[in-house]
């Protein structure tokens, strides 16, 4: 399950940095990914081992594989091409219909691995739930077979709650570590968006609310606190009429 975890992560990692790069052309951007690709092979390599006497979960291992290589293929290196354009033209970004493509090409196949990877993690619960009933069975028949029963069953409790304690202690290590990554990726993107002087806005839809920073006020020719609070019809009201259909059509 750790190693699964962190599959998801290098390719979130991966979509971050592709972003970070076509923004700013940083290099360190392509390392980054140059770096997640490695990890990403070696992660696969140890989930082969570990689930080499399985051969459902093994099969899911190669469809991993090649849909990780189409990511690659089919979105980020053709994504990476567009920097130099980019940079030449900052209206290119907008105007390229193909890059649109390529992000949703993106988010569509990020989505597939994310599934493979949920469907080797249930199978892993499930023969996990399988084992803890065989122990519970067991446990069960020791104590009615012999008088040492009791004391075996004190033995058993006291390791597997031994176990328990320290896969606990392990899982809230994981957790705090997965927590602390995702902030650092949240915090990595904000400094791109930040650093690249873009309005940016995300829409709730459930309240329909809308949060902007200040830039993207302020290329209205307002403050942010002169728009709040903002909904979707705040962004309608600044559209021109004509891009309207378009524009909805898109969100």
């Amino acid at each position: 399950i750790t190693e699964t975890n962190a599959l998801k992560r290098t390719f979130q990692n991966i979509r971050i940095n592709e972003r970070g790069y076509l923004l700013t052309g940083d290099r360190s951007y392509m390392e980054s990914i140059g770096v997640s690709t490695y990890s990403f092979d070696q992660r696969i390599m140890k989930l082969r081992i570990l689930l080499k006497e399985n051969e459902e979960q093994k099969r899911r291992l190669d469809l991993l594989k090649i849909t990780f290589d189409t990511l690659i293929d089919e979105s980020v290196q053709p994504l990476l091409q567009y920097r130099q354009p980019i940079l030449e033209d900052s209206t290119f970004l907008a105007e390229q219909q193909e890059i649109l493509k390529l992000f949703e090409r993106s988010e569509t196949i990020s989505k597939t691995l994310e599934q493979i990877l949920n469907d080797i993690e249930s199978e892993e619960y499930a023969l996990l739930e399988i084992r803890q009933k065989d122990v519970e069975r067991w446990s069960a028949i020791d104590q009615k077979v012999t008088f040492l029963g009791p004391v075996l069953v004190i033995i058993i409790a006291f390791l597997s709650g031994i176990g328990a304690i320290n896969r606990l202690d392990a899982y809230q290590r994981q957790q705090e570590r997965d927590q602390r990554e995702l902030r650092e990726a949240r915090d990595r993107f904000a400094s791109i968006i930040k650093g690249s002087n873009l309005g940016s806005w995300e829409w709730n839809l459930i309240d329909n609310t809308i949060k902007i920073n200040d830039m993207w006020a302020e290329m209205l020719g307002y403050t942010r606190a002169e728009l709040e609070p903002t909904t979707i019809d705040t962004f309608t009201r600044f559209v021109h009429p004509e891009d309207l259909d378009k524009a909805m059509k898109l969100l």
